[in-house]
């Protein structure tokens, strides 16, 4: 299966999104998605993979790129 890179497919589905993105980024507390873009992409990712935001959210309080990658690959 291939490794899923959030950064990529924010660059796809968001290309107003002009924020510097590294591994290290909150999406949220960085400014990079709105809440409503925020739930966009996590649909989407439910859709292409394994991605469960309830899952994810037992571990983890905040959606940090590194984080959601390491969940998901």
């Amino acid at each position: 299966m291939k490794k899923i890179s959030i950064p990529d497919i924010i660059k796809k589905k968001f290309p107003s999104v002009k924020t510097k993105i590294t591994k290290e980024s909150d999406l949220i507390e960085d400014n990079i998605l709105d809440s409503l873009e925020l739930m966009n992409l996590i649909s989407y990712l439910e859709e292409v993979s394994k991605f469960k935001v309830k899952n994810y959210l037992k571990k983890n309080k905040k959606f940090v790129i590194k984080k959601m990658e390491k969940f998901l690959n």
